[in-house]
């Protein structure tokens, strides 16, 4: 009996057949963001497949370890490292933009602030961030009185 060849494709269990398999990942372009798509598109397809509910073992491609385990790996190659000096930079220099209303100033406040890692203090700094940077003068004395 011989061996599948590398890379041939294998056939699936008879319950999974009839959910088509995620696009494979695009190597072009934004890699980070198709590695986020494609990670999603693995996890709809694990649960309409009902894979998620197998053992681990059925859940391993080629024994090459957990599926876990291998996303964890792609994660640290398709994710970009972040340069944390750069990112507070960034929020500690966003101020409140002409026209912009103050609910959309800190939606961006907490985009800029989620990259930072501030952790525990994000909020605080959130809202510091928010009474420097606003563009009411009378809103910023109302913030810094209360």
């Amino acid at each position: 009996m011989s061996q599948p060849e590398v890379g041939a494709t294998t056939s699936r269990p008879a319950h999974f057949s009839n959910i088509p398999l995620p696009a494979k990942l695009e190597l072009k372009g934004d890699v980070a963001a198709n590695w986020e798509f494609f990670k999603e598109e693995w996890k709809d397809y694990e649960i309409a497949s009902d894979l998620e509910k197998q053992p681990q073992a059925k859940r391993t491609a080629d024994k090459l370890g957990s599926l876990a385990e291998i996303i964890s790996a792609l994660d640290g190659c398709f994710k970009p490292k972040v340069n944390v000096i750069y990112e507070r930079f960034v929020f500690g220099t966003a101020f409140q933009e002409e026209n912009e209303t103050i609910d959309a100033y800190v939606s961006r406040l907490r985009t800029l602030a989620s990259t930072c890692g501030y952790k525990e203090l994000e909020g605080e700094m959130i809202r510091d961030r928010l009474v420097i940077g606003i563009g009411s003068y009378h809103t910023k004395k109302q913030l810094i009185s209360n």
